[in-house]
């Protein structure tokens, strides 16, 4: 993934990220990250991304599982609670 603009609208929950602890895949009604979530691939390479979530939001941005080999970049982040 090189060079894009993503933007999101956050789930004001701040009980959200605890929801996903011990819980199955299948079980997810949201994933457990608000903006780029990689899982079970070999190699991820991300250069000059920027994240942006709109409203109040309690998960991370971003997150790597079961992932080999993972590289990223000037990834930027920042939440725009104004919307």
């Amino acid at each position: 993934m090189r060079r894009c603009d993503m933007e999101f609208d956050g789930i004001d929950d701040p009980n959200l990220p605890a929801w996903f602890e011990n819980r199955p895949t299948d079980q997810w009604p949201v994933f457990p990250v608000w903006g780029m979530y990689f899982r079970n691939v070999k190699n991820v390479d991300v250069k000059d991304v920027k994240l942006t979530v709109r409203g109040k939001e309690y998960r991370e941005a971003w997150t790597v599982d079961n992932v080999e080999k993972h590289n990223l970049n000037r990834v930027q982040v920042s939440k725009d609670c104004a919307h």
